[in-house]
C-alpha cells in the first residue's frame, strides 16, 4: 500500500533494487524490480521470480546490476517487454535518494511528516474543536472537556 509512494531518484544506482523499488530517470532512487521507476516500475509486476533467475539475476539485484555501459544487461527478450525503457544515468559519486510522491503525483523530499499527513484519515472539520483546542490550552482539561 504505502511502497507506491516511495520514489528514487537515480543517482549511482546502488540503493535501489533492481526489482521492487520505483525509482525516476530524473533522479529520483531506484530497485530496478521491485521500486517505481517513471512507467514500467517496479519491474517485478511484470517479470516473475523466476523469470529474473533465467536472465542471470537474483532478487537482491541493485539498479547498478542492470546497467553497464550506459545499457540494459537484460535478455533481449526483455526488450519486447520495455520497449521504450530509457536507461537512466547513473553518476557514481552521486548516492540515490528517496522521495515522497504525493497523492497528487508532486514528488517531495521525503519526511514522516509530509508522509503522515498525506496517507492519514481526513474527516470533515467538526464546529466543536476551536472550543476543545485552543492555544494556550491544558491538555489535560481539553481531554475532559472533549471526553
Amino acid at each position: 500500500m504505502i511502497r507506491q509512494f516511495f520514489w528514487y531518484k537515480v543517482g549511482n544506482g546502488i540503493s535501489i533494487s533492481a526489482w521492487f523499488d520505483n525509482w525516476c530517470l530524473h533522479s529520483l532512487s531506484i530497485s530496478a524490480w521491485f521500486d517505481n521507476w517513471c512507467l514500467h516500475s517496479p519491474l517485478i509486476s511484470s517479470l516473475s521470480a523466476r523469470q529474473v533467475n533465467r536472465g542471470g539475476f537474483n532478487m537482491n539485484s541493485r539498479l547498478v546490476d542492470i546497467i553497464a555501459n550506459g545499457e540494459w544487461v537484460w535478455p533481449d527478450q526483455w526488450n519486447s517487454k520495455f520497449p521504450n525503457a530509457i536507461v537512466p544515468s547513473i553518476d557514481v559519486y552521486t548516492p540515490d535518494k528517496l522521495w515522497w510522491r504525493d497523492r497528487n503525483g508532486i514528488f517531495n523530499e521525503l519526511s514522516f511528516g509530509v508522509a503522515w499527513n498525506d496517507i492519514r484519515p481526513r474527516e470533515a472539520k467538526v464546529v466543536w474543536a476551536s472550543v476543545v483546542w485552543f492555544a494556550n490550552c491544558i491538555p489535560r482539561h481539553a481531554f475532559i472537556l472533549w471526553g
